[in-house]
């Protein structure tokens, strides 16, 4: 019953994709549903075709129009078969009532007309439909085409659904529901509801968190680089520091043995002269002194 509600939802959607079981299950509600209008008015009327299948009848056009349109999508083809298909309907109709009409002069060639059109339509119109039945019975394409998203892929992906990923929660909670045109959790379940929340919540976080792990050592392999680029320019300046710390301290050392120097040489002349003038003094009061018998 989804998939018929389904239809009914989608009454004038010509877009997109409609798989096999959509399709059947609106063809076998709408078969039972003009069955029951064909029994009310068989009992109200008195004959089958009144009131109440006509009704049923309008009410179901647009919804199978639209669900055979996409069931043609689903299997890669064009949904213009089914407008060629109820243009040569119309044609075939009106063909059947001038040659019909024309049967009322009584002549012999207009009652073969007649027949004629009617086999060779009607065989026409058979056969074509049997291409339709085929396609309509052929599994649809698999993957997204032209005309949408592969609708059996779209149904699986919900979870809880098989081969879908299972619904988040406790054991007896209400999974997601997987009907095609529903989409959510069961309205029914608030509490399902908080913790498939709490659940993207927390994949979302890990999924942040897996990326700035990510991004850490790119961030240090560049750092790395860059002190790689700068070490020999750092290398050459600490040689040229060096080189002027040795070059100042040897000029430094030159000074002082320079100071040495002159201390030791005006050391050196100063003892000289002490050495000299006491030498001269020391020279005439040896000529003057008296011997000790001189008296």
């Amino acid at each position: 019953m989804k998939w018929f509600l389904q239809c009914i939802r989608n009454y004038v959607n010509f877009s997109g994709r409609a798989r096999r079981t959509e399709f059947w299950y609106f063809i076998l509600f709408s078969i039972l549903l003009m069955i029951v209008a064909m029994v009310l008015d068989a009992v109200c009327f008195g004959h089958p075709y009144k009131l109440f299948y006509s009704l049923v009848a309008l009410f179901l056009f647009l919804p199978q129009l639209a669900v055979s349109a996409r069931r043609l999508h689903d299997t890669g083809r064009s949904a213009k078969r089914l407008l060629w298909n109820y243009l040569a309907l119309f044609v075939w109709i009106i063909a059947l009532v001038i040659s019909g009409l024309s049967t009322l002069t009584g002549e012999t060639a207009a009652a073969i007309g007649f027949f004629v059109v009617l086999c060779i339509g009607g065989l026409g119109f058979l056969v074509w439909e049997i291409f339709f039945l085929v396609w309509f019975c052929l599994p649809g394409t698999p993957g997204a085409n032209k005309y949408g998203p592969d609708p059996k892929q779209d149904e699986n992906a919900l979870p809880g659904r098989s081969g879908g990923p299972a619904a988040p929660g406790r054991s007896g909670e209400p999974a997601v529901s997987g009907r095609p045109g529903e989409t959510g959790i069961n309205p029914k379940s608030e509490i399902s509801s908080e913790i498939r929340r709490k659940v993207e919540g927390s994949e979302k976080a890990v999924t942040s968190e897996k990326a700035v792990t990510l991004e850490r050592p790119a961030a240090s392999e560049k750092a790395t680089a860059s002190e790689k680029a700068v070490t020999p320019e750092r290398a050459a300046a600490l040689e040229k520091a060096e080189t002027a710390e040795k070059s100042s301290l040897a000029s430094e050392k030159a000074r002082t043995l320079e100071k040495v120097r002159r201390i030791r040489k005006i050391r050196t002349s100063g003892a000289s002269g002490e050495s000299k003038s006491s030498g001269e003094s020391e020279a005439p009061g040896s000529i003057s002194r008296p011997g000790p018998g001189g008296n």
